[in-house]
């Protein structure tokens, strides 16, 4: 499995900071759900402020930064894997999870309400 390849590489490099394990997320970890070909991975870190340290041991085994703007409040180092322009993988390393699901809940209730499925 490509999520379980790549999570076996990360958990070494990432050991000291996890907080928990490295989850596959996203469309692509729901059997039979159509999804575009990037596996969205998650890894919870204890500090952020360590994360620099993080990213020259990611580059070590093929990871790149690769910033996403505005999330920086949840969601504070993400990075993909080969290359930001043509990825197969992207973690995104998140201090508190939820937090996380916070942060996305409006966005969720929306599209709910759009299509009839929200209770609000």
């Amino acid at each position: 499995m490509l999520f379980a390849e790549q999570r076996d590489r990360l958990v070494q490099v990432l050991e000291p900071w996890l907080i928990g394990p490295i989850e596959h997320i996203g469309s692509t970890s729901v059997p039979g759900l159509p999804a575009k070909p990037i596996i969205d991975m998650l890894a919870r870190v204890e500090n952020y402020e360590r994360g620099a340290e993080m990213l020259p041991l990611l580059a070590e085994v093929g990871w790149v930064a690769a910033p996403e703007p505005g999330d920086s409040s949840v969601r504070k180092w993400s990075v993909c894997h080969p290359h930001i322009e043509y990825r197969s993988h992207h973690l995104h390393v998140a201090e508190d999870r939820p937090a996380y699901r916070a942060g996305k809940a409006p966005f969720i209730q929306d599209v709910l309400r759009r299509i009839g499925g929200g209770t609000g």
